[in-house]
């Protein structure tokens, strides 16, 4: 079961930018707390959002359809992925979805 942690998100000082803090598996469950937890977050009218990956062990298709979504629903939004493991970054790839990923 996917947790995002209500307490886990936390705003850079410097850049504003909220990061969101997933843990579990990036599936329908995470998905969905996820799409909540970002709603809030755009009705205060951020325009970036870092989702730190770095306790997801996977991503399945419902999690790659939901970054799909984010990146369509929400075209005005800057969305990056951060700490993102192997496993996850190779799905990511396969579903030309590595643009997301955090530059280094």
């Amino acid at each position: 079961m996917s947790v995002l942690n209500p307490k886990s998100t936390k705003t850079d000082a410097a850049a504003r930018t909220p990061t969101v803090r997933l843990r579990g598996p990036f599936d329908r469950w995470g998905a969905v707390k996820l799409r909540f937890r970002l709603l809030l977050l755009l009705a205060r009218g951020c325009k970036e959002v870092t989702l730190d990956l770095r306790r997801v062990p996977y991503i399945d298709s419902d999690g790659v359809k939901t970054l799909r979504a984010l990146q369509d629903d929400y075209s005005d939004v800057s969305f990056e992925l951060s700490n993102v493991n192997r496993s996850v970054q190779r799905t990511l790839e396969l579903a030309m979805l590595d643009s997301l990923l955090k530059a280094s």
